[in-house]
């Protein structure tokens, strides 16, 4: 099969000069998905420092170059990806800037410096010799005339300010145009390239007497100030290294040639200059003054420099035939910058949805600037990319209730398909809002930090601890396949009138879904296919006995609307799909038995944890069983919310994990001594004194936790000390912590831990579980 890369892309190696004067007319447009031109002092730093090490080595040796990077960019002959811009207006050929438009960018700031400083010299030498002068003005000219072809485009029309175009433009803040009513460079980098090319044109010659002066636009608002200021600090600071360079031949970081070695050497001055400076010439300079001689000094190392950016100053330019290839081959090219994400591409869809003049003060700027602000936060592009990854996959759960890839293109084409399926401006409002609903819900609802609770601020100042308790779990336990369910319902809420009713009606929402979590898991020891059941769910909704329970929950299947299933027929559905996956209906007997014999420890932590705190919620010693738990009053011991979960924050094995000693056998017929009812929910500060301890001193230890009196607990203290049990808790943690250790107190009272009672305790464990969630879902 013959090859068709060349119908995807080409790749060339290129000098500055090749690469600006691909066809003579080239303009890099840089889409708006771009990010702001950002290279730092360091950046520049690290360019001048190559370049100078590549004028070294070819002083050295004949075949040198500096190669600094990859352009990549797409040959848009239909200006499909152009905006604005005017028929008949644009350059003949426009690249679209994918990557290397901060290479790019810079390299067009560094030709205007040299620009400027070689005319700035050729007025401070014009008072040497006659011939001198000659030999300086033929040399220099040519390089004026290459460096202003790497600047401009010249469209050759009568009015003389706007006949020249900058080469460079952004979207949306420039449009190429010979007319001065729309003409517009407002971005930086063309702004201050159109104002040096009117600075350079003033003159006979192309040749201004005065300093360039960029002065900044009094209309520049507040908020892109530093943006225009980041290109003059740039400037300043290439100028200052070329000053180093041409005044004192380099230092230690920027090496270059000695200027002696260069006047001396034919060979060198060809490989340096591309020429012979004159014998004669060379010889009339020995007459000449000190300073007249210095800066003909710094005009030759200026010609070097100057030679060497434009022709051995390298890129690879990948031109790609349209946007997806360059955004792969990005990626695969890509080592060391730092790739777009796929909701920074996306962005400027938004932009042309609303248009550029209304976009400034429209509701979603509001929503993409939200989005921004969120993920800007992270500096590292690895980060960035990640938190985007974790915006997008429950984006799309809500959206289509589909997975989502980590992968940058199959991120890309997501967004940018499903954005254009829909088939009117509201839906796609609908879908930008919905992005910035997901990224709400993300921020405060399901925080990112572990060791960062869940707060509800975006639910106007209503609360539930329970609420909170729910989602910590979810997210603690890694559902995230739930945020689909959750986006959509809190899009719900944040489109209603927001009163108490929405929000039980999202809280509800909430314990449905963890109900339906809690009773799938605990009974399987693996996910067996909970996230499919959620997918369906979100998809087609759910269908008992030939009729629609629940109608699906996604974006797309609703058309874009909020018209959601009611909590009734979301608990339903819930609760019919666990009957299926149960083969028959659910009840508490049923539960109790599939549940008891499951390694839930191994099985999920954190659901194992919730389970044992909603199980030791406003519980009592058993005045039947001694050693478990039933259910006291309200408010007897409640520990079912938030705060109660950040208190029990350790399990606590009480036949340890490996094999004790000073255990007996009695143990030996359990199935696993990770099942609920050998386990024991405990405040951090407790857990380590109990360890791999026997029986009898884990007993006592939890008698004393939960001791009544001073008296008991002061004599159990002593009694600890006598068998050499170090406690590492205070007796004030004691005090605080009793009114909520019920079920610590109940465990204390086992006469033995034997198989037979850890059976029957987890018996005990799933039945309160099983009472306190099932009506959750009816």
């Amino acid at each position: 099969m013959a090859s068709q890369l060349d119908k995807v892309f080409t790749a060339d190696p290129k000098s500055v000069f090749e690469l600006f004067l691909s066809k003579g007319t080239v303009g890099f447009y840089i889409p708006a998905y771009q990010r702001e031109y950002s290279w730092d002092e360091n950046n520049i730093a690290r360019l001048f420092e190559d370049i100078c090490g590549g004028v070294c080595s070819l002083y050295e040796h004949e075949d040198a170059i500096t190669f600094i990077g990859t352009i990549i960019s797409i040959l848009d002959t239909d200006h499909k990806t152009i905006k604005p811009y005017i028929h008949g207006e644009l350059p003949s050929e426009v690249m679209s800037v994918i990557d290397g438009q901060q290479r790019l960018t810079t390299l067009s700031l560094l030709a205007t410096c040299y620009y400027q400083k070689l005319v700035e010299l050729q007025y401070e030498i014009s008072s040497v010799s006659k011939e001198l002068n000659s030999w300086i003005q033929n040399t220099v000219n040519p390089v004026l005339n290459r460096l202003r072809q790497v600047l401009e485009i010249d469209r050759f029309s009568s009015d003389e300010k706007f006949r020249y175009y900058p080469k460079v433009t952004r979207s949306y803040a420039d449009q190429w145009s010979t007319d001065s009513e729309t003409a517009q460079y407002d971005s930086p980098i063309a702004s201050y390239l159109f104002d040096f090319l009117t600075y350079i044109h003033s003159e006979q010659q192309f040749k201004p007497k005065g300093v360039f002066t960029y002065e900044l636009s009094k209309n520049i608002s507040d908020e892109n100030l530093p943006k225009h200021e980041r290109v003059i600090d740039n400037v300043k600071s290439l100028s200052k290294k070329i000053d180093l360079i041409i005044n004192k031949g380099g230092d230690d970081t920027y090496r270059f040639p000695p200027i002696d070695d260069i006047l001396s050497n034919d060979e060198i001055q060809i490989r340096l200059l591309d020429k012979i400076i004159p014998k004669n010439l060379l010889a009339s300079i020995e007459d000449i003054s000190e300073g007249e001689r210095s800066k003909f000094h710094k005009i030759i190392r200026l010609f070097i420099l100057v030679n060497f950016f434009l022709d051995r100053v390298a890129v690879t330019s990948v031109v790609a035939t349209n946007e997806t290839y360059a955004f792969d081959m990005f990626e695969a090219l890509n080592t060391t910058g730092e790739p777009l994400t796929a909701f920074e591409t996306f962005k400027p869809k938004v932009i042309d949805l609303v248009g550029v003049k209304a976009y400034e003060n429209s509701q979603e700027r509001t929503y993409i600037n939200y989005i921004d602000e969120t993920l800007d936060k992270y500096k590292k592009a690895e980060d960035k990319q990640n938190a985007t990854t974790r915006l997008l996959k429950p984006f799309r759960l809500a959206l289509e209730g589909d997975s989502l890839s980590k992968h940058l293109s199959d991120q890309r084409r997501f967004l940018n398909k499903a954005f254009d399926s829909l088939d009117s401006v509201m839906s796609k409002h609908d879908f930008v809002k919905s992005m910035y609903e997901t990224s709400i819900f993300l921020k405060q609802c399901w925080p990112e930090k572990k060791q960062d609770s869940p707060n509800l601020k975006c639910f106007n100042g209503f609360e539930s601890k329970e609420l909170e308790l729910c989602l910590a779990m979810l997210r603690d336990a890694n559902h995230s396949i739930t945020l689909g369910i959750f986006v959509r319902y809190f899009s719900e809420y944040n489109s209603s009138n927001q009163t108490e009713e929405d929000f039980n009606k999202f809280v509800s929402v909430v314990q449905a879904v963890t109900a339906f979590f809690v009773l799938w898991r605990s009974t399987r020891h693996g996910t067996d296919g909970i996230d499919n059941a959620y997918r369906d769910l979100m998809k087609n909704g759910h269908t008992h006995d030939g009729t629609l329970i629940c109608k699906p929950i996604c974006f797309s299947m609703n058309k874009g609307t909020i018209d959601l299933p009611s909590v009734k027929d979301l608990q339903q559905a819930l609760y019919l799909k666990l009957n299926d996956k149960f083969k028959g209906p659910i009840c508490r007997d049923t539960y109790i038995s599939r549940a008891k014999n499951i390694q839930t420890f191994k099985n999920n932590k954190a659901l194992t944890r919730f389970m044992l705190l909603i199980a030791s919620d406003d519980v009592v010693c058993s005045s039947k069983y001694s050693g478990l738990v039933e259910k006291g009053v309200s408010g007897s011991a409640p520990n079912f919310n938030s705060e109660k979960w950040e208190y029990f924050k350790t399990i606590e094995h009480i036949y340890p994990q490996s094999k004790p000693k000073g255990w007996a056998d009695c143990l030996s017929e359990i199935s696993s001594e990770h099942v609920i009812g050998n386990l024991l929910l405990l405040p951090q500060y407790i857990n380590s004194s109990l360890g791999k301890r026997t029986w009898e001193e884990k007993k006592l230890i939890l008698t004393l936790l939960c001791c009544k009196t001073e008296e008991k607990r002061n004599e159990l203290i002593d009694l600890a000390k006598a068998k050499s049990i170090e406690l590492s808790f205070s007796t004030e943690s004691i005090a605080i912590g009793s009114k909520y250790m019920s079920h610590v107190e109940a465990a204390s009272q086992a006469d033995d831990w034997t198989n037979d009672f850890v059976n029957k305790r987890s018996e005990n464990i799933y039945g309160l579980v099983w009472d306190n969630v099932i009506h959750w879902l009816k």
